[in-house]
């Protein structure tokens, strides 16, 4: 990860002039998303990459790998990368010490960092490159100016601004369904394969049913695991025409509020009726922090929160206690942290 010092990291201590250069930093943060999902679509760090392990290529090798006639392209990709570097994205070097006669600018070479593997957009690569291009793509990123009247005359920021919700927006425009799929796919093995290192829920399990599982990925990665087990996806039909016919997986369409397939783990949702006595609802979500703190899981957790806020109606991520509420108020007994990855947690409810 990047360090503290490279992310220029603030204190409440600081003085005058680093309070300004904090607020200045804060007033132009868009900017650094929009040159990393630029990064990301133009491939740079692929290119660095496939360069081979600890290369350095300059920014008029690198731009000579796009294809593009742009004279300015060079420059440009420089400007880029030397902003990503000073976040630790990239590394940079100016060991060479020499000027280009084309523009008297110094010369930085550019490498690979220790973050910069969840961004490459190879083929087979478990990126988060696909979730930060669809999180700047136009349809989200116009959202965001609907967030103002949504706060003062209610509603949601990507309905009022689209007049439809997500879904029926990425039903009617394939390019944006297909964007979609891309990003829920790669968040969804870059979680699974880490939870299922460290939990062992689904050891003894017969029967799971992924309530709302998408595209079956997430069943398609336990059962891999565990064979023994009968997979049901349960998702809108909208939703799983779309889905790979993964072995082992079975496809069930219909509406989670009308009625949710009976199974002996249920995973993600709240289905009391569903579930066997000695079931059990295995809940894989982020958890907000009951206080407000300035570190990286906290600021990640209140963004994607935000994300829920501006793209879904009712959506948010909850907190430990909100958890319990709800499952208490279903019904059941009670509920345990199982162990977790970042601040994504496996959560059991029991009835």
């Amino acid at each position: 990860m990047a360090s503290t010092e490279s992310l220029g990291e603030y204190t409440t201590q600081g003085t005058g002039e680093e309070d300004l250069n904090y607020a200045m930093r804060l007033s132009s943060a868009f900017v650094f998303t929009m040159a990393m999902n630029a990064a990301m679509r133009l491939k740079l760090l692929d290119i660095i990459s496939r360069a081979g392990m600890g290369a350095y290529l300059s920014a008029k090798e690198i731009a000579s790998q796009l294809p593009t006639k742009n004279s300015q392209a060079s420059q440009m990709v420089d400007r880029i990368l030397r902003l990503l570097a000073s976040y630790s994205v990239v590394t940079c070097t100016n060991s060479v010490n020499k000027l280009d006669g084309d523009n008297n600018s110094t010369n930085w070479l550019y490498g690979l960092a220790p973050i910069s593997k969840y961004f490459l957009n190879s083929e087979g690569n478990t990126s988060l490159a696909p979730p930060m291009q669809l999180l700047h793509c136009k349809a989200f990123m116009d959202t965001w100016y609907g967030l103002e009247d949504a706060v003062l005359e209610g509603g949601v920021p990507f309905n009022r601004v689209h007049e439809m919700h997500v879904y029926e927006y990425t039903a009617k425009f394939p390019q944006s369904n297909e964007l979609f799929n891309k990003a829920m796919i790669n968040l969804t093995r870059l979680l699974m394969e880490n939870i299922l290192d460290k939990y062992k829920g689904f050891k003894n399990l017969k029967e799971l049913v992924d309530v709302g599982g998408g595209l079956g990925l997430t069943l398609q990665m336990i059962t891999s695991k565990y064979p023994n087990i009968k997979a049901i996806n349960f998702d809108l039909p909208q939703v799983i025409q779309d889905a790979p016919p993964y072995s082992g997986v079975q496809y069930i369409s219909g509406d989670m509020f009308t009625k949710v397939p009976k199974g002996e783990a249920i995973l993600l949702k709240n289905c009391y009726a569903a579930l066997p006595d000695d079931g059990k609802i295995i809940v894989i979500e982020l958890l907000v922090p009951e206080t407000v703190d300035t570190n990286e899981e906290t600021r990640i957790t209140f963004q994607l929160d935000l994300i829920m806020l501006a793209q879904f109606a009712d959506g948010k991520e909850r907190s430990r206690s909100q958890y319990e509420s709800l499952a208490t108020k279903a019904g059941f007994s009670g509920l345990k942290l199982e162990c977790h990855f970042g601040n994504f947690w496996v959560m059991e409810i029991y009835k």
